[in-house]
């Protein structure tokens, strides 16, 4: 059964997904249990190196905001819909508090 995820969730990255950082805006992933790797955009990216430590929805959402010209609903809108995408790939651990 999943955890749904929400604002509150304390999500971070699989240790052993390996990730490398082509330029400033493009990052790949590699899954090597599934044989898959993805592409990261700029917004993608920086997602995926706030969760190299253990962060709240709330917290990405709160940093990209320092970042980019979006409003928060959206924001948190489309960061839930990300992870979730990512958890579905099985590149996340999501912890929802209690």
């Amino acid at each position: 059964m999943n955890i749904m995820i929400t604002p509150a969730s304390i999500i971070s990255r699989r240790k052993e997904i390996m990730a490398s950082k082509l330029s400033d805006t493009e990052t790949v992933m590699l899954n090597i249990e599934k044989n898959s790797y993805y592409g990261m955009d700029e917004s993608a990216r920086e997602i995926w190196e706030l969760l190299a430590e253990p962060c709240s929805v709330n917290g990405v959402c709160d940093h990209l905001l320092t970042i980019f010209a979006v409003d928060k609903e959206v924001c948190q809108k489309q960061v839930l819909s990300f992870l979730e995408e990512l958890r579905e790939e099985g590149l996340i651990d999501v912890v929802t508090p209690s």
